[in-house]
């Protein structure tokens, strides 16, 4: 009924396995559900007899404060739509207004709704996220497309101005060493080390999503890397994600989304980051640090030489010289 409480906790097992346990309002025992994740084409439901209602589908959402009529691209899996038209975004069961934001001035470089074909499996980009943080005064922010494809579920594709693109998919946290917290984490036989923890903050929405989004909505962000790849952890209200994230080239989704190889998206194509959350964000080093490291270290070899070439014996650089180590982001 309207307004009661129930409480629960859902747990994750190695490979597949998945339970719940259901305190109902806390006042007697816990009931224990227990069994596995599958994938949504091996759920079949055979219809016995006839429904008590039919219900009618749909292919269109129409937005409650303009009236604009918005593709349903993931069927009744999102729970709330950002209107490309007017910017409004709202709850689509009760179709009703949450939050407005401007209207978009342009089209995301992914288009939702496009197609592609990665790693043999083909999605259909359903939304566009735009998240920012704030760090010693700045504010960065990057871009991130929501797919979908039946087989497999939902995936990000997340764009950092600074350091590229990434493609995200989800890790059962069941399977992560969490010995080394908060320092480090084990997944895959592979120790990842901490680089950084931040909020992330939901600036602009299009499209559907499969969670109550709303604009400002703030998650804590921890990331951990091993070279290139990160395993990052979001802590959200009362739930906790890990994402894989690697890089991937420009190259490879103008293809598999048949978009121009020379777009926009080209002027990210160094790869990098993941997470959700960028690289340049998280760690919060700017471009002009990272210039200043390298005109330091400049300096440092300079000065080191000047005072090399006043001594006896000059300044060797063999295997008994000074080596100088330089650390990026």
């Amino acid at each position: 009924m309207p307004g009661f409480v129930r409480y629960y906790a859902d747990c994750y097992g190695p490979q597949t396995a998945f339970a719940t346990l259901d305190y109902g309002d806390g006042s007697g025992a816990v009931a224990v559900f227990s069994g596995y994740v599958f994938s949504e084409p091996q759920l079949v439901v055979t219809q016995i007899g006839p429904r008590t209602a039919q219900k009618v589908k749909v292919d269109q959402l129409k937005c409650p404060a303009c009236g604009g009529e918005i593709p349903k691209l993931s069927g009744d899996r999102a729970e709330r739509v950002g209107c490309p038209y007017c910017g409004a975004v709202s709850d689509i069961a009760a179709q009703q207004v949450i939050a407005q934001q401007e209207r978009a001035m342009q089209m995301p470089e992914l288009p939702i709704g496009s197609r592609g074909t990665l790693e043999g499996v083909e999605y259909v980009c359903i939304a566009y996220m735009r998240r920012g943080t704030d760090f010693d005064g700045e504010h960065f922010s990057w871009e991130e497309y929501l797919l979908w494809a039946q087989p497999v579920g939902f995936r990000w594709l997340v764009k950092d101005p600074e350091s590229g693109w990434t493609w995200v998919v989800p890790v059962n946290l069941s399977e992560i060493d969490l010995r080394g917290m908060p320092n480090s984490v084990g997944w895959g036989g592979r120790m990842f080390s901490l680089r950084n923890q931040n909020s992330a903050r939901v600036e602009y929405v299009l499209g559907e999503v499969y969670w109550k989004c709303q604009v400002g909505e703030t998650t804590r962000i921890t990331d951990f890397v091993n070279g290139r790849d990160v395993l990052g952890r979001e802590q959200g209200d009362g739930e906790v994600r890990w994402s894989y994230s690697t890089p991937v080239p420009w190259a490879v989704l103008a293809q598999a989304f048949n978009l121009p190889l020379d777009g926009p998206g080209a002027r990210f194509a160094g790869g990098g980051g993941g997470g959700g959350v960028p690289v340049a964000a998280k760690s919060g080093c700017s471009s002009a640090m990272f210039l200043l490291i390298v005109i330091a270290i400049i300096l440092m070899i300079c000065m080191l030489a000047a005072c090399g070439a006043c001594s006896p014996g000059g300044f060797g650089t063999g295997s008994r010289g000074v080596g100088v180590v330089s650390g990026g982001k």
